[in-house]
């Protein structure tokens, strides 16, 4: 074979590779690997390279021609071939320049709509037809791609999405249960509705046919894996002949019903391929179960547990996740900056046939790092499914219990305080206390050492300091006691809420002094750290607003809180009265009391600030204006190129913002337990810093329904424990995000540093992440989640991967930032 042809043949969006063999043989293969055309030539094809171009306008698409060989003939083919279609190789040499340079592993900036597993042999209940959507650059406006499925019965399934960014994607659901031909179409379109890519393919079906295919395969991986690993083991090749007892009554079940599949009604097809799924999904996990297995034979015989890290932030299956490397010994590496929490999320796998409990221990020779294990546990979500949010302590024995062929995940949170700069290591040993070998020895006293699975964390600590805490804002909603308050600091928190101390009035009826009595035990929490206070409500004074009476009192009552605040260490930047929620959501008559209210207060002291959040209309805003000092708008509104936004953006000292919204959840609302982890939190306080933000908001803390059981609105960041606040994956997204954002805010400041300029190309590196990296990204994430994209959308926009990238590009910044004012010191 010499050389081919690259190139979308048969015009369905992907490319094919078209060759010919010496022996006389065409070849057309797709993006999957598979043959999909074969012609027998009457004679060798030697050093063939298929060419194709327009030879006829008489027929549709393009023609192939084939020269060279022995015959010393010249055959020409029609094809289905566009001439405005994916191309990357359609002669000898590529073209007629004869450049032979083909750049298709580099090409990215091609517009197409790709069907990733449209075959024959691969359309198999529960899983979608993936349409993958590149463009070669940002589209102005949203595009729209679709698909529709045509069925021999006549039914017609269809699937839609925006693309708004330069990738995208489209799932469709098929139903393949009645045997035929299969039309699927698919089209891209631009923002007037005009076709710019389309693509078009026939499958012929065969209803179960390729679910039993796959079942059947996964039935002899895991008896073929079972006996190559009788030998070297066979606690895992007992778990594996366990599954295939399973798996086969399963299959035998399920297809006893397929029988039926002919007359079955729509609901009760519906509900047979919903069952033939959930199976498929079990076959195609066990099959990677048992390649995972076959890499741990070499591993020895008492090999209990494999050790991989996974992703991070994400809430759903983490009991299914596997690794991709099987593994007893880990590595991992981690830059940081000192007053971070670092966390590193540890996957544990039981390759074993019974339930194993395991003991974390650590050992690390910086005293400023405390090392506090967390494991996720498994929580009912409001729409009925599991998710792995609840992160509690493990407790003092440090144990965890993790089931056959099952993975459990344990997270280490990392703080590291005032950690000299240098590198540190953190060695971790997972114990498997019940693993193999350890209960089948013999049974007479004697010890036996439990297998061990090694984590060797290693710590590169840059000499880069955030922001200060108070750089950067936040507040959780909350019912607040001792336990509360500390983790809420410990996680970021530093807007707390109180109400305003009561008047002390003296005989004569005059005010004498506030009752600091409540709110003097309130800032005690606080000591030692910058916390910023709302004071909710409004004093109880004679008279109401307006009247000489009331103006008097309330003269004389702010100087005294005034007063009292500057002596608790809280000057007017660090407090601001917070007198209605969300007032443009209650009408102008809430509007109204907060302006006049203000508009008394600041008749006494202009300095003290008024607190607005919520929504409202454009003229509520513009009235807002005169009195307001801190904004808190809904998140949504950020991202605004509106009046309101103008108006907001250009009074005001402070801009903040809160989220009771949760628009990346599906459906829209606080179903937030199995929520985009990534965009709704961890990628947040950046969100508000690209958009102009110095804080955020999220309603709330610990206010709602009892959050460990199935509830419909699932509020809370955290969970109630019986000593302590249980935390959540969430929560820990909050406060890495946070941390992030202050990395981000120091690079700033230091990157406006007219005193210290920073050299040209790292000047640009910090300009580049913050004007267009970030930007870029949270353009595309914000119009996904707003224009209602499918979950599976979300999720390829915001995840463990881009969160990396970012923070990769932070530390990479920060510690060239480092670098060059250690070397200026």
């Amino acid at each position: 074979m010499r050389g081919g042809a690259i190139l979308d043949i048969n015009a369905d969006g992907a490319l094919e590779f078209v060759f010919c063999t010496q022996p006389g043989r065409l070849f057309v293969v797709n993006e999957a690997g598979e043959f999909i055309y074969d012609y027998l030539f009457a004679h060798r094809t030697i050093n063939v390279t298929p060419t194709f171009g327009e030879m006829s306008k008489k027929t549709p698409g393009l023609e192939m021609v084939i020269t060279g060989g022995e015959a010393g003939l010249t055959h020409c083919f029609s094809t289905p071939a566009q001439a405005d279609g994916l191309n990357q190789w359609i002669a000898y040499h590529a073209d007629s320049e004869k450049t032979a340079a083909w750049f298709g592993l580099t090409q990215g900036d091609t517009l197409r709509m790709s069907p990733k597993n449209l075959a024959w042999n691969q359309v198999v209940a529960g899983e979608p037809i993936v349409f993958e959507i590149s463009l070669p650059e940002h589209p102005e406006a949203p595009m729209k791609a679709s698909s529709v499925c045509l069925r021999p019965d006549g039914a017609r399934e269809t699937a839609f999405a925006p693309v708004v960014g330069k990738t995208g994607l489209l799932q469709m659901p098929v139903n393949a249960t009645v045997p035929g031909v299969y039309h699927f179409s698919w089209t891209l379109q631009d923002a007037e509705d005009t076709v710019v890519f389309s693509g078009e393919k026939a499958l012929t079906i065969k209803p179960l046919a390729n679910e039993s295919a796959l079942l059947n395969k996964a039935l002899s991986a895991l008896n073929s894996t079972a006996d190559a690993l009788k030998e070297a083991l066979p606690a895992t090749e007992r778990a594996l002949r366990r599954e295939s007892i399973l798996l086969e009554a399963a299959m035998k079940q399920c297809m006893s019903k397929a029988e039926g599949l002919p007359q079955m009604a729509p609901g009760e097809a519906t509900a047979f391929t919903d069952e033939l799924g959930a199976l498929v999904a079990k076959a195609r996990h066990l099959t990677a179960i048992t390649e995972v297995l076959e890499q741990a034979a070499a591993l020895g015989a008492t090999t209990s547990l494999l050790a991989f890290e996974g992703p991070m932030w994400e809430c759903v299956d983490i009991a299914r996740l596997l690794p991709e490397q099987a593994a007893t010994e880990l590595s991992l590496n981690r830059t940081v900056v000192p007053g971070e929490h670092e966390p590193v999320s540890l996957k544990l796998f039981n390759i074993t046939d019974q339930e194993i409990q395991v003991r974390v221990r650590w050992k690390t020779e910086a005293e400023s790092i405390v090392v506090t294990p967390l494991q996720s546990r498994p929580s009912p979500t409001s729409k009925g499914g599991i998710s792995w949010d609840p992160m509690p302590e493990l407790g003092s024995a440090d144990i965890i219990t993790i089931p056959s062929l099952s993975t459990r995940e344990i997270w280490l949170d990392l703080a590291l305080g005032a950690i000299p700069a240098g590198d540190h290591n953190i060695a971790v040993t997972l114990e498997a206390l019940d693993g193999a070998g350890v209960l089948g020895a013999p049974r007479i006293p004697r010890s036996v050492a439990p297998p061990t699975v090694t984590v060797d964390i290693a710590l590169k600590v840059i000499p880069f300091d955030m922001a200060p805490p108070g750089a950067f804002r936040l507040c959780t909603w909350s019912r607040n006691d001792d336990a509360a308050v500390a983790d809420m600091l410990a996680h970021g928190s530093n807007v707390f809420i109180n109400s305003l101390p009561a008047p002390i009035y003296a005989e004569d009826g005059s005010i004498s002094g506030l009752d600091m009595k409540d709110l003097n035990t309130f800032v005690k929490w606080f000591e030692g750290h910058d916390v910023f206070l709302l004071f909710s409500g409004a004093p109880r004074l004679k008279g109401k607003v307006g009247d000489d009476i009331f103006a008097q009192e309330l003269a004389v009552y702010l100087k005294l809180l005034v007063a009292e605040m500057a002596e608790m260490g809280y000057d007017k930047d660090h407090f601001a009265v917070y007198s209605h929620d969300e007032p443009g959501g209650h009408g102008w008559h809430a509007v109204h009391a907060v302006i006049d209210f203000g508009k008394a207060i600041h008749a006494v002291d202009p300095d003290i600030m008024i607190y607005v959040n919520g929504g409202g209309e454009e003229p509520m805003f513009q009235a807002f204006a005169e009195v307001t000092g801190v904004w808190c708008p809904g998140i949504n509104m950020l991202p605004e190129d509106s009046a309101s936004m103008d108006i907001i953006r250009n009074n005001g000292k402070h801009l903040w913002t809160y989220n009771c919204s949760y628009s990346f959840s599906r459906p829209v609302g606080p179903n937030l337990k199995d929520i985009n982890v990534v965009g709704e939190f961890r990628l947040a306080a950046l969100f508000n810093f690209s958009y102009g933000a110095t804080g955020m908001g999220y309603w709330s803390y610990n206010i709602s329904e009892y959050p460990w059981g199935r509830i419909r609105d699932e509020y809370t960041l955290t969970y109630p424990g019986r000593e302590q606040v249980v935390s959540s994956r969430r929560w820990e997204a909050v406060r890495e995000g946070i941390e992030d954002c202050r990395i981000a805010l120091a690079l700033q400041q230091r990157l406006n540093d007219t005193a210290q300029p920073l050299p040209a190309d790292l000047a640009a590196r910090i300009r580049d992440l913050f004007d267009r990296q970030l930007p870029e990204h949270f353009e595309q994430s914000f119009t996904e989640m707003v224009k209602g994209l499918a979950p599976y959308a979300l999720d390829r926009t915001n995840n463990d991967a881009v969160v990396q990238r970012f923070r990769d590009e932070l530390i990479a910044c920060a510690s060239a930032v480092a670098q060059l004012d250690g070397k200026a010191k």
